[in-house]
């Protein structure tokens, strides 16, 4: 499983180690506790079959799903059942990606109710990426209806709250959002659909390192396979065998201080690990 995961590597950094373009200027900084529903720089090809960068978000979204709020996001993907398995089976085949990370955590059982968080990297602690798929959701019709209508609504409560002798605003108040600077077009008014990214880890078996703590660890990939992991390809035969244990001599595990507490705004590697 990979329920957290850090990153240390700067926009730029991840352009240079994985010769892939950046798209767009708002990119995700490097985040340090990663969690599901976060946004985070995905690395795939483009049309012109060139790696670029941009965000996504945590939590794989099925393009059927009715509204983007859905709350059947998984956050990984098991590997040896992914070409059978929806939502997953069209993504692995089509829209493979890869998510450029430093390493995860997982928590150690002691006794009850007590936990020790470790993280799990390379030996010699680069970046390097996890094996994922995405998928593109595009709003469905009736939902865009939903939302226009509702911002005309709130476009019809605001102009009628401004007639006092009807007091409109007393028996009908405004949200603190609604009453924000009128003169902003509200997004929802747009028809425009709108169209929501986001991708999956997959998930395998446990090396020797992960075993200790867990029955499943992310796919690492390694450096040789970044493009053929990329590529299209066929269609009918993914990539699968891709998807096994990266070898534990490669990889450490590190007990994180128990008085650190929360790492979301620290490196792990600079919290004086335990070996």
């Amino acid at each position: 499983m990979c329920g957290r995961f850090h990153r240390f590597a700067s926009i730029q950094e991840i352009a240079t180690k994985f010769n892939a373009k950046p798209r767009g200027e708002l990119l995700a900084p490097p985040n340090y506790n990663a969690a599901p529903q976060d946004w985070h720089p995905v690395i795939r090809l483009n049309e012109d079959g060139e790696r670029e960068i941009l965000n996504m978000r945590w939590g794989f979204l099925s393009k059927e799903a009715k509204t983007e709020k859905s709350v059947k996001t998984p956050i990984n993907a098991r590997a040896e059942s992914i070409l059978t398995t929806w939502p997953f089976r069209e993504a692995i085949r089509h829209r493979r990606c890869m998510v450029p990370v430093n390493g995860f955590y997982e928590w150690k059982k002691l006794e009850k109710g007590v936990r020790e968080p470790y993280a799990i990297g390379l030996k010699t602690g680069e970046t390097f990426c996890f094996a994922g798929i995405w998928e593109a959701w595009i709003e469905k019709p009736a939902a865009i209806r939903m939302r226009v209508d509702q911002a005309a609504e709130r476009a019809r409560r605001r102009a009628e709250s401004q007639r006092p002798e009807e007091q409109l605003d007393t028996l009908f108040p405004l949200t603190p959002q609604e009453q924000n600077d009128e003169s902003k077009p509200d997004p929802d008014a747009d028809p425009t659909p709108r169209v929501l990214e986001t991708f999956a880890v997959i998930t395998c078996d446990p090396n020797e390192v992960v075993a200790k703590f867990h029955d499943r660890m992310p796919v690492f990939l390694h450096p040789k396979d970044y493009q053929r992991w990329l590529e299209p390809g066929d269609p009918q035969q993914p990539p699968v065998d891709l998807l096994r244990p990266f070898p534990p001599e490669l990889m450490r595990a590190w007990r994180i201080k128990p008085d650190v507490g929360n790492v979301r705004n620290n490196r792990p590697d600079l919290l004086d690990p335990i070996e």
